[in-house]
């Protein structure tokens, strides 16, 4: 899979709350309820979620329920213009892809190698062994929202953090 150009970015504003950005197209496989029932479990924790796509109604309306309840939940329901994909990925700390199945390879995933932030996936299809292989990002189990709430957690870990985004600049040169 091919990383695409973007530009550099520097690291998240420290000022606010660190953001995991759940990306693209909104299908049921993409576990938006496991990360919403992960997040759940970090109600104490001083973290964001945006989430940024559109796509499947019925995982349309979950998202905007949750959004209605929880304040660290940004939302935006529709297709993401390319400048504004270069905002959210730069405000993003880690991009978490929660699938609960899938049979190929992510371009979110790249992305996210294009803007240097690290990533959490569920070990699904080809995401847990590219990101182990890599080395950028944390796998969880599928379907375990506290096992991802503790990898998403993890991923926030300063030194952990900056050797994965390192890890992500390095695989953006390789491949694009």
């Amino acid at each position: 899979h091919e990383v695409f150009p973007a530009p550099r970015v520097t690291s998240p504003a420290t000022d606010e709350p660190p953001a995991f950005l759940f990306f693209g197209a909104l299908r049921p496989n993409k576990g938006l309820d496991v990360l919403l029932e992960a997040l759940e479990r970090l109600r104490g924790a001083d973290v964001r979620v945006i989430i940024a796509g559109k796509g499947d109604a019925k995982v349309e309306s979950l998202a905007l329920r949750a959004a209605r309840h929880d304040p660290r939940i940004t939302l935006e329901l529709e297709r993401v213009p390319l400048s504004r994909k270069r905002e959210l990925f730069a405000a993003a700390s880690v991009v978490v892809l929660p699938y609960t199945a899938f049979a190929s390879q992510s371009g979110v995933l790249h992305d996210a190698y294009a803007f240097e932030r690290p990533v959490v996936v569920t070990d699904v299809g080809a995401l847990g062994n590219a990101v182990r292989e890599d080395g950028t990002g944390l796998v969880a189990r599928p379907d375990d929202p506290m096992h991802l709430a503790e990898q998403m957690l993890a991923a926030l870990k300063p030194r952990r953090w900056a050797d994965m985004s390192r890890t992500a600049a390095v695989i953006r040169q390789e491949r694009s």
